[in-house]
């Protein structure tokens, strides 16, 4: 109760209304999958340009296979889509942190430097330190730059991206101390000083000479014929290596021939290019600021190269960029692969043929009996090894048809052993950890080992933002493996608050076969894939639709709202769909949850199907579904407010009035069926709808029903023939 002690006049304010609910975003998308580069911590972008400059652009294996979260992201804003988050998926051991990916940095005086995301990628990052533009020596200019395709011999030419930061300070509690103006700023770097002063100058001689780059003073080609036995001698300190022309055996007759031997050489370990005057450029890597180019080819005239002198340098007048090093993608040693390629589901195995699994003590033996089974084939085999608890681990066909064996549990010690452990035709072959790091389901599934950096899936669950999920590399693990939809699902589930957008297997069989990859009300299924042009290289690329069809929903919502499903809608941004489907195939597939993309003359590439994965009919519509988490969510966030407050009938109207003016207004944007109010909805919260054993616990318990529209998914028209008096009808 408020006090009056002294005589006089009191102000107060009361609080004599309901309090509004204020409806919340639905078309924020949480985007999971692979990327060139980035931070491990989710991102929010608003265009593919921020996507670019954080997460760099279309990422290809050196096998050739593609990852698709970049051309996701990118169909997301052709469609319609305003705002995303990414989180990039890396490989972390939680078992064994020291084979987990490491960010590429280096050490520059007393300035820490450091990749913003684990990865090799970190290794084509160099910086330069040099003088700031402002005329105080105690102030600096960092210059970063990076290369996608990796580094160019001068270290300077042609990078991806640059970053400038000026006028630096070394001065925690200076404006333009380098931590606070770098770090969140940055898209490649964070700093950290560990000790103070002004971090040097990239190195260059006492007459403002890179020193660690030396130059010719005769133009010519990588054809240029060198002059026969001549030598050019490179030194730096105790290190020497000599090269010898050759004109008649080789190998070394031409500029090209020394510029290869230079840079195949590990005594010294130059580089070696021609700028673009056409002088042959040596540079020193390591920056030991000692290299010196001798001999008697290192003299002016036809077949020689000129005298080498210390370059002058070429950006900001400090010497060469010097690359982060010691970046990786980390080890997994929790995933064998078999040798064999090719191999299906239903390739015959030999027959008394052995599998042995060992995990430490852990062991468990598979053999194959061609007559009586229950081990016949590789399908067989792999739901067998599924099936056992013992080792425990997970058995599945990857892309290329090689069985795949993980442990789940990271124990970093599997091994397969046996008589199918070996070349030949119906075997499996030598199983070995991958050289290239493979991801597998934890990573993706992400860990909370450190709470305040969560990684994979587990950080977006904590986006509170994000009301649509999609991984595009949903089929990384295997071309039918579930393992990552069923992530999706499963937070989609537990969180209440978001929907999973997924996507059928770019082979996913006829119709018949072709079936949802799980079963639930918070989530849809989509078929086929699309086809697109990279707009770097100008080569089609068949890619999954989650990213365009996010850009969908993300339309559909902001033009007429959550209540219409995100169907008959054009998809952008495509050169084609993968196949057509005709009305016969979708018959089949669209009672199964099926949502099919067609091509329609006149109409273009639309999606024709607007249902989830649920069996259960309440929840068949997409919208339905996305409807209640609105509201749901809407509510929960607009009544905060009421924790605390007196557990009574005031409270409890004042709760009533608050919701009911919220979905009022909702009736009459259409999202809620019904002629009036009262068939929209109901909002009950008094004595019917509480005990007083649920008001002495705390409880306050609101009972809420609406009745939300469903989209018009069969329109029929029954048109008959009328005389006047007759009817001849046909439906």
């Amino acid at each position: 109760m408020p006090e009056y002690l002294y005589p006089g006049v009191y102000v107060e304010e009361i609080d004599t209304g309901n309090k509004p609910i204020e409806g919340v975003s639905t078309s924020t998308v949480g985007f999971l999958g692979i990327a060139e580069r980035g931070p491990i911590a989710p991102t929010l972008l608003t265009s593919f340009g921020d996507y670019q400059r954080s997460f760099g652009s279309y990422v290809k294996d050196p096998d050739g296979t593609d990852h698709y979260l970049a051309y996701a992201v990118e169909g997301f804003f052709q469609n319609g889509g305003r705002r995303c988050f990414v989180e990039r998926v890396v490989h972390i051991d939680t078992q064994t942190p020291a084979n987990s990916a490491v960010a590429a940095w280096a050490s520059a005086g007393g300035m820490k430097i450091t990749a913003v995301g684990p990865g090799t990628w970190g290794n084509k990052v160099a910086y330069q330190i040099s003088s700031a533009s402002l005329a105080d020596p105690n102030l600096f200019k960092l210059t970063l730059l990076y290369w996608a395709g990796g580094p160019p011999a001068d270290m300077v030419s042609n990078p991806t991206a640059v970053e400038v930061f000026d006028n630096l300070s070394a001065t925690p509690s200076a404006s333009t101390f380098y931590e606070s103006e770098i770090n969140t700023v940055s898209n490649l770097v964070t700093v950290k000083q560990t000790a103070a002063g002004r971090p040097p100058n990239n190195a260059v001689n006492a007459a403002g000479k890179d020193a660690n780059v030396s130059v010719g003073s005769v133009v010519v080609t990588p054809a240029t014929a060198l002059t026969d036995t001549k030598t050019l001698i490179l030194t730096c300190g105790a290190a020497t290596a000599t090269f010898t022309v050759n004109a008649a055996a080789g190998p070394i007759k031409t500029v090209a021939d020394l510029m290869a031997a230079i840079n195949a050489d590990a005594t010294v370990g130059a580089k070696a290019y021609l700028d673009s005057s056409g002088f042959l450029n040596v540079r020193d890597p390591q920056i030991r600021g000692n290299l010196a180019v001798t001999g008697t080819l290192a003299a002016a005239g036809a077949g020689y190269l000129g005298p080498f002198a210390a370059a002058t340098p070429a950006l900001n007048g400090a010497g060469t960029p010097i690359l982060l090093t010691r970046g990786s993608e980390g080890q997994n040693l929790n995933l064998l692969i078999g040798a064999t390629a090719g191999l299906a589901g239903a390739t015959a195995l030999t027959d008394a043929g052995t599998l042995i699994l060992t995990s430490g003590a852990a062991t468990v033996t598979f053999t194959v009996n061609a007559a009586a089974g229950p081990i016949k084939t590789v399908a067989d085999l792999m739901a067998a090894i599924n099936a056992d608890a013992t080792v425990g681990a997970r058995a599945s066909l990857d892309a290329g048809g090689h069985l795949n064996l993980t442990d789940p549990q990271s124990r970093g010690n599997l091994a397969a052993a046996g008589t199918l452990a070996a070349a030949g035709a119906a075997n499996l072959g030598v199983f070995a950890s991958p050289t290239g790091i493979k991801l597998t389901q934890a990573d993706f599934e992400g860990n909370d080992v450190d709470p305040a950096n969560k990684t994979g899936l587990l950080a977006l669950g904590d986006v509170d933002e994000i009301s649509l999920l999609c991984c595009p590399d949903e089929y990384y693990l295997g071309a039918k493996d579930f393992t990552i939809a069923g992530l999706l699902r499963d937070q989609c589930e537990l969180l209440k608050d978001r929907f999973a957008i997924l996507q059928a297997p770019v082979s996913a069989g006829t119709p018949v076969n072709n079936n949802p990859s799980v079963n639930s009300k918070y989530s849809a299924f989509y078929f086929p894939w699309l086809t697109v042009t990279n707009p770097i290289t100008g080569v089609p690329v068949l890619v999954p639709a989650g990213g365009h069809l996010a850009g969908i929903y993300a339309r559909s919502d902001n033009s007429f709202g959550v209540q219409k499903d995100p169907a008959n809608e054009v998809i952008n941004g495509i050169a084609q769909l993968q196949l057509q489907i005709n009305d016969q195939q979708q018959s089949i597939l669209n009672p199964k949850g099926v949502n099919v993309l067609r091509y329609f003359k006149g109409a273009g590439n639309l999606v024709w199907g607007g249902r989830t994965t649920s069996t259960d009919p309440d929840w068949k519509y997409i919208n339905v579904r996305r409807i209640f988490i609105f509201v749901e969510k809407s509510i929960q966030r607009g009544t905060q407010w009421v924790v605390f407050e007196v557990n009574a009938e005031p409270t409890w109207a004042r709760v009533r009035r608050s919701i009911s003016d919220f979905l009022a207004g909702l009736w009459r944007d259409g999202v809620l069926q019904g002629a009036k109010k009262e068939e929209a909805f109901f909002v009950k919260c008094d004595t019917t709808t509480m005990s007083q054993a649920d008001i002495d616990n705390g409880r306050l318990i609101c009972v809420i029903g609406i009745a939300p529209v469903k989209p018009a998914e069969f329109v029929i028209f029954r048109i008959g023939q009328w005389y006047g008096g007759s009817e001849v009808s046909e439906q």
